[in-house]
């Protein structure tokens, strides 16, 4: 019994450390690199965010498997007079890493890159604030195909469509359409998004499929000076998320109250009210 038991508690445990487990690469907290040599980039800060970008900027990450040959990180700041710094390369080491770097009295970017997307972890912080792509949300997860926001797609390649705007909708179709979901799981082989739109022509534009990562995933469509529809093509209903914004709101995945219509009808000579419920056709 007691071999029973430890072995239940080892499952257990080895369980809850796999929990959340997840690669660089499939990772949406991470950014591409310019640099064949640092192909990832997780940003902690940008001069653009002003008095916080001064403050002290760190990562702490629990490294669970290394690709061969290893991976490193190094960091990347910008200076006082607006010129780029490139620490040296540091090893990534199975179990805890991190950095910190130093608080300073002007506005920089500071940015941590890393040499490869096949590192993976089971924990993930930037600025003492815990990854979505290794936490567990305190969120609700709602599968794409159980939310009232989505309609059906066009085809079983594109099974889920979210609507940004559409042209009958006018001035506001021209302004840029965007969306932001925290994905907190994917269905075996992953799922990809794609953006249709209507081009000044009328005609329809599809965009090319675009994977979707563990953690935050957004996209931004520039604004046009036509009015237009833009949809958001999902190729799963599978896909989990704890949070989704569109074009900067919340959505909600809760049903429309149905509404309560009263209608007055005269049967024989006296008048009764009848509550229907709708949709009413």
């Amino acid at each position: 019994m007691k071999i029973k038991f430890y072995s239940f508690i080892t499952m257990m445990l080895i369980g809850s450390f796999a929990f959340g487990q997840t690669a660089i690469s499939n990772c949406g907290d991470f950014t591409a690199g310019s640099a064949e040599a640092w192909p990832e980039i997780l940003t902690a800060a940008l001069n653009t965010d002003g008095a916080s970008s001064q403050e002290a900027q760190s990562f702490s990450m629990n490294v669970t498997s290394l690709p061969d040959g290893g991976a490193n990180f190094r960091v990347f700041k910008t200076t006082a007079n607006g010129g780029n710094f490139f620490g040296n390369p540091q090893a990534l080491v199975l179990g805890e890493n991190g950095i910190t770097v130093a608080a300073v009295g002007f506005d920089r970017t500071v940015k941590f890159q890393f040499s490869t997307g096949d590192v993976e972890f089971d924990f993930l912080s930037v600025n003492s604030n815990e990854s979505a792509c290794t936490a567990t949300s305190a969120e609700p997860s709602t599968a794409v195909s159980d939310c009232d926001a989505f309609d059906d797609g066009p085809n079983t390649t594109w099974t889920d469509v979210l609507t940004a705007a559409l042209d009958t909708d006018g001035a506001s179709s021209q302004e840029a359409q965007s969306f932001t979901m925290n994905v907190t799981s994917l269905p075996d082989g992953g799922a990809n998004y794609r953006v249709v739109k209507t081009v000044a022509n009328g005609n329809w534009n599809n965009g090319p499929a675009t994977a979707l990562n563990l953690g935050t995933n957004t996209k931004t469509v520039p604004g046009v000076a036509f009015d237009r529809t833009v949809k958001f093509q999902f190729s799963s209903g599978d896909v989990e998320f704890s949070t989704l914004t569109l074009n900067g709101e919340d959505v909600s995945c809760e049903a429309a109250a149905v509404e309560t219509l009263t209608v007055t009808t005269t049967a024989c000579s006296s008048a009764s009210s009848v509550a229907m419920t709708g949709p009413w056709w």
